[in-house]
């Protein structure tokens, strides 16, 4: 059963420690000229007022019981909307990208994908 992520507690996000605090910091040391231009243009709710979020985990509840995360380029719950600027390496992880698309679409969630 998928779960919207503001319903699911996730004891990892709650600290910047755990192993998604820790991808999230390493994500956003990777960031691509790509990713630095839209969070530009989105941060401090400079884009209609929305706030997004760059990197930030979106928690889903598996069939089996586990919690899995999903981390996006940028996040805003308010418009329940994940933008994405896929560079190169996303060539190659095309199969993990469209299952990601679905679990995410699932929530609700709209996504926006670029490509560079």
């Amino acid at each position: 059963m998928l779960t919207h992520p503001k319903a699911l507690r996730c004891s990892a996000l709650s600290s910047a420690s755990g192993k998604e605090g820790k991808e999230k910091i390493e994500l956003r040391k990777q960031q691509t000229p790509a990713d630095d231009i839209l969070w530009g243009h989105l941060r401090n709710r400079r884009f209609s007022a929305h706030k997004f979020l760059r990197q930030h985990p979106v928690c889903v509840s598996s069939v089996f019981g586990k919690n899995l995360y999903y981390i996006p380029d940028l996040y805003c719950h308010k418009a329940k909307l994940v933008i994405e600027a896929d560079g190169p390496i996303h060539l190659f992880k095309k199969e993990y990208d469209k299952n990601r698309d679905e679990v995410l679409t699932g929530l609700g969630l709209t996504i926006l994908r670029f490509t560079f």
